[in-house]
């Protein structure tokens, strides 16, 4: 994963001229003093995610590592320690091992924390509580730029996601990842603000349940590589239903029986691309919009084997559960090759007058959202 990301950055650095910083090397830079209050802020986080205080018959897990002075610790140590979060197990009074009590894996997924508007910047919460250590680092990382968020949401969840602006109206997902608690908070705080609509995490038609593996954020299924156009699974498409929001209206009134997405999107008089089964799964809709037209995605050719292997995986013990949207994603990866054609063709693609560059799949994992995921946008181009 750490190559991929690597290779994002360099393409939006070599291609378009934007700085990347990685949050590591923005933490490193924090002067290592108690008088900065960044460096307070991570340091008081490197000792609250070194504690545990749970205690069973064999094992006592410290509150602190002993001996360990974490006010003599540089940044990126102390960054390292929230990240991996260590501990000392015991067994009676006889130190055993150093052991990891976790493994913030979620910081690869930036725009999970950050979002931008055009009133500035909003900072997100996790609908997973265990993933407030990853938001906090992120905070101490966009603020050593001298960049602080012009909204914090505080109530229910709101995750990057979910959030996908498209011109004269925005779609905000409402699910596993975004809460109607959430949205209504970033409504009411003007984060979000014109035509809204709330989409509703769809059921998939071959899973029977709403499911993280097919739509977990609205992006795992939708996303503009331009003005006019969209990229996404029909399936999901009709499955998905919407609620439009008027925030310039009285009350933010709510539209009467505004349907399914692909109505909606329909109704927009957009032209879309769609994507079938195994082109959903391996996210084809998570690349990365720079400016209108210009996109950075994965090459997904090089993902799909991994992706087919995971649902089989998952399909074990699940009686059935994945077996009809298995079949499926595995009939379009053979037809796929039968006919010789690449997800996401760039031939193809051009014809609606968009520009994808590719990246190398190399260091990916099958869990990972796609490019878009990647990169968290905190300021405008």
């Amino acid at each position: 994963m750490i190559t991929m990301h690597n290779q994002i950055a360099e393409r939006l650095a070599d291609t378009f001229g934007i700085r990347v910083g990685f949050v590591d090397d923005l933490i490193r830079e924090i002067p290592a003093s108690r008088e900065n209050v960044l460096f307070t802020k991570l340091l008081n986080l490197a000792s609250d995610s070194m504690s545990s205080g749970a205690v069973s018959e064999e094992f006592l897990f410290t509150d602190r590592i002993t001996g360990l002075d974490l006010h003599n610790m540089d940044p990126y140590s102390l960054f390292m320690s929230v990240i991996y979060g260590p501990y000392l197990k015991y067994y009676g009074n006889q130190t055993r091992s150093v052991e990891l009590h976790h493994i913030l894996r979620g910081m690869r997924n930036m725009n999970d924390f950050y979002l931008a508007h055009p009133g500035g910047l909003i900072l997100g919460m996790m609908s997973d509580c265990s993933r407030t250590l990853e938001t906090s680092l992120a905070e101490i990382a966009v603020e050593s730029l001298g960049i602080r968020p012009d909204i914090k949401i505080t109530t229910g969840s709101v995750e990057g996601g979910d959030i996908i602006p498209a011109g004269d109206f925005i779609l905000v997902g409402c699910g596993s990842g975004t809460s109607i608690e959430g949205i209504r908070e970033l409504i009411s705080s003007k984060g979000l603000s014109g035509e809204i609509a709330v989409v509703h995490e769809p059921v998939h038609p071959l899973v029977g349940t709403r499911d993280t593996l097919t739509s977990g954020h609205l992006d795992a299924y939708i996303n503009f590589p331009r003005e006019g156009l969209v990229v996404g699974d029909p399936m999901l498409l009709r499955s998905a239903q919407v609620e439009v929001f008027h925030t310039e209206s009285p009350g933010d009134s709510l539209s009467d029986n505004p349907g399914n997405l692909l109505e909606y999107i329909r109704s927009k008089s957009l032209d879309l691309i769609e994507l079938n089964t195994i082109e959903q799964l391996c996210n084809a809709s998570g690349f990365l919009c720079v400016y209108g037209g210009e996109c950075i995605a994965e090459d997904l050719n090089e993902k799909s084997p991994l992706i087919l292997k995971n649902i089989r995986d998952q399909s074990v013990g699940c009686e059935g559960k994945y077996a009809a949207l298995l079949n499926r994603a595995e009939h379009d990866y053979r037809q796929m090759r039968y006919d010789g054609s690449r997800m996401m063709d760039r031939e193809f693609l051009s014809d609606y007058g968009v520009e994808f560059m590719y990246i190398s799949g190399e260091g990916a994992v099958v869990d990972a959202g796609g490019v878009r995921r990647c990169v968290g946008i905190i300021s405008r181009r």
